[in-house]
């Protein structure tokens, strides 16, 4: 009796099974955070829903790096963000000190009214496909 087919279906059953657990398709999102020109570091990006859907569990969301880029995660690290509008929201905690470490749990210092979807005016069409979405200017003020 050959085992290799067994194997293999049992591979390819594996990597199938790895979007599997996702309640909706995800599309890759990417894009970068910006404040008087200059990069935001470790800034929560949140994509809001603009129609919320009993699919969509969490809200697909994103940390930026030291150059202010972010890829969205909805469910599985990077995998991006379903199709549909939403309203984005930004917000940069403080760095606060917890034991020997430096954390970013502190008050936000981003502009108020970006760390609100009904009042950040930022949003976002995803679609089917690769998301590049345009550079989020933050202004000082």
């Amino acid at each position: 009796m050959n085992r290799r087919p067994a194997a293999a279906h049992l591979v390819v059953a594996l990597l199938l099974g790895c979007d599997a657990g996702a309640p909706v398709a995800c599309h890759p999102v990417r894009g970068s955070v910006t404040r008087d020109g200059k990069p935001v570091g470790e800034a929560l990006v949140v994509l809001h829903p603009v129609v919320e859907s009993a699919a969509l569990t969490q809200k697909p969301m994103a940390f930026t790096d030291d150059a202010g880029q972010f890829a969205v995660t909805t469910f599985q690290r990077g995998d991006g963000a379903p199709v549909g509008e939403y309203r984005v929201t930004v917000v940069q905690r403080a760095p606060k000190r917890v034991g020997e470490e430096m954390v970013r749990e502190g008050p936000n210092v981003l502009p108020k009214r970006f760390s609100e979807p009904t009042t950040s005016g930022l949003t976002a069409t995803i679609i089917a496909g690769d998301n590049v979405l345009p550079t989020i200017e933050i202004p000082s003020r």
